[in-house]
């Protein structure tokens, strides 16, 4: 929409509404973006890049729905995905869905590193995935009028969790090609142990007043099984 359409909608009560189709959520969320796509989408045909990104696409997507996830919008190169609780004990709950989405992206890592190989042996450009990881509440945000069905997640953890993700620029000494993880402090607590993590420092996200603790999400780790 442009500057002039926009300053001519001037609708006189907002359109959006918080959705009752079960109020505020706390759920870890996933944002999964290229990095590189601005660079290749210049060089490639239109038919050729939606043939491009479609692969990279698959290769994100099909990892978030074995894990239980579900993509909420898909933004060009970028991937918002939710991991809600399990139903099922409290306990159990507040575990599941972060460690879920942690072996997501791990699994996102080692998918994007088989299609990198095919694809550079069918001669088509590569490049890496940027995660960013977080947990914490969420609501969704529908057009009240209704008719065209749509909605959006709203709330600081899809911020953060965005904001994460560019921060994976930055994060290790691999190239373009690779996928880097990062998640915040607060997801590194909700998924509990059993993973390598390297420490990135504390820092200020861009847009956000509150400094964050982010780390690398490197491996899962195997438990040592104790000698009888």
């Amino acid at each position: 929409m442009s500057t002039n359409e926009r300053t001519r909608f001037r609708p006189s009560r907002s359109l959006a509404t918080v959705s009752d189709e079960g109020g505020v959520r706390v759920v870890a969320v996933m944002f999964a973006d290229l990095s590189g796509f601005t660079a290749v989408a210049e060089k490639l045909t239109p038919p050729a890049l939606a043939t491009w990104l479609g692969r990279y696409l698959d290769a994100i997507a099909e990892p978030v729905l074995r894990h239980g996830g579900t993509i909420e919008q898909v933004m060009g190169d970028g991937v918002l995905a939710i991991f809600a609780p399990a139903m099922g004990p409290a306990s159990a709950a507040a575990t599941d869905h972060p460690r879920a989405a942690a072996s997501c992206a791990l699994e996102v890592a080692m998918a994007v590193a088989v299609l990198n190989r095919r694809l550079l042996s069918e001669g088509w450009p590569i490049v890496g995935v940027r995660i960013g990881l977080h947990v914490g509440p969420v609501v969704t945000a529908r057009l009240s009028a209704g008719r065209l069905g749509l909605g959006t997640l709203a709330g600081d953890a899809i911020n953060t969790a965005a904001r994460l993700q560019q921060q994976a620029r930055g994060a290790g000494r691999d190239t373009d090609t690779e996928t880097r993880i990062v998640v915040s402090d607060g997801f590194r607590a909700a998924m509990g142990e059993g993973w390598a993590v390297q420490r990135l420092g504390t820092m200020t996200l861009r847009g956000k007043r509150q400094r964050i603790t982010a780390w690398q999400l490197l491996a899962e780790v195997e438990p040592v099984a104790l000698a009888a």
